[in-house]
């Protein structure tokens, strides 16, 4: 339950910092790919990963997401059924994308 709720802090300060970047600079730094086309999203990374961590606080395995955006992310879409299964297969979607957010956030001008 802990890695579960840490998992979760991480996404929220994900999803703020995502979200504080105009959807331009999002596109252009391959954060999210242009509508219409296929690639990388770290809001659908976010949308799933909260789905999944909040069922998983609440323990009710085995546990899957509602979520549209599992069908570009084949191995966020299978039933977990365990916390260390869930942990295992989030963790690495997570830490990308806080060295995607990072990276970009690095770069950008300080005001």
């Amino acid at each position: 339950t802990v890695r579960i709720r840490e998992l979760f802090d991480r996404v929220e300060v994900c999803k703020k910092q995502y979200w504080e970047i105009p959807k331009d600079e999002r596109i252009a730094k391959g954060l999210r790919h242009e509508v219409g086309t296929l690639g990388y999203s770290g809001a659908r990374v976010i949308e799933v990963a909260s789905d999944l961590l909040s069922k998983a606080l609440r323990g009710h395995y085995p546990l899957d997401s509602d979520s549209l955006a599992t069908s570009s992310m084949p191995r966020l879409g299978q039933p977990f059924q365990s916390a260390e299964e869930l942990v295992a297969t989030l963790e690495p979607a997570i830490s990308d994308l806080e060295i995607r957010l990072s990276e970009l956030l690095d770069r950008r001008p300080r005001e």
